[in-house]
C-alpha cells in the first residue's frame, strides 16, 4: 500500500496573474506525476474585493454577502480580509501624508 502525503502550498503575491500561472503549473506538474490535487482553491484577490464591494472599475456595489456567495467562500472570511486590506490601505495612506 502506498503512502498518501499531504503537500500544501502557499502563494503568495499582489499580482493575482502571477498566483493564477504558478498554482495551474503546479497542478499540472502534480497531475503529470500522479498526485491527486485537491484544489488548486482560488484564493480571492485583494483587487477583487475591492472592486466589487466599492463598484471600482464600473462594476455594482455589492454587500460582503454578495461577494462572498460571488466567489464561494464565507462572510466572515470577505469581512477579514476587507478589514486587513482597509488597514493596509489606511496604513500607506498615513506613511504617504508624512
Amino acid at each position: 500500500m502506498a503512502v498518501k502525503e499531504k503537500i500544501r502550498v502557499r502563494l503568495k503575491s499582489y499580482d493575482h496573474v502571477l498566483i493564477d500561472t504558478a498554482a495551474k503549473k503546479i497542478v499540472e506538474v502534480a497531475t503529470r506525476n500522479g498526485a491527486e490535487v485537491s484544489g488548486p482553491i482560488p484564493l480571492p484577490t485583494e483587487k477583487e474585493i475591492v472592486t466589487m464591494r466599492y463598484g471600482l472599475e464600473g462594476r455594482k456595489e455589492l454587500t460582503q454577502k454578495e461577494v462572498a456567495q460571488h466567489m464561494g467562500i464565507s462572510q466572515s472570511y470577505i469581512s477579514r480580509l476587507e478589514k486587513r486590506i482597509l488597514q493596509r490601505l489606511h496604513g500607506e495612506m498615513v506613511r504617504q501624508s508624512s
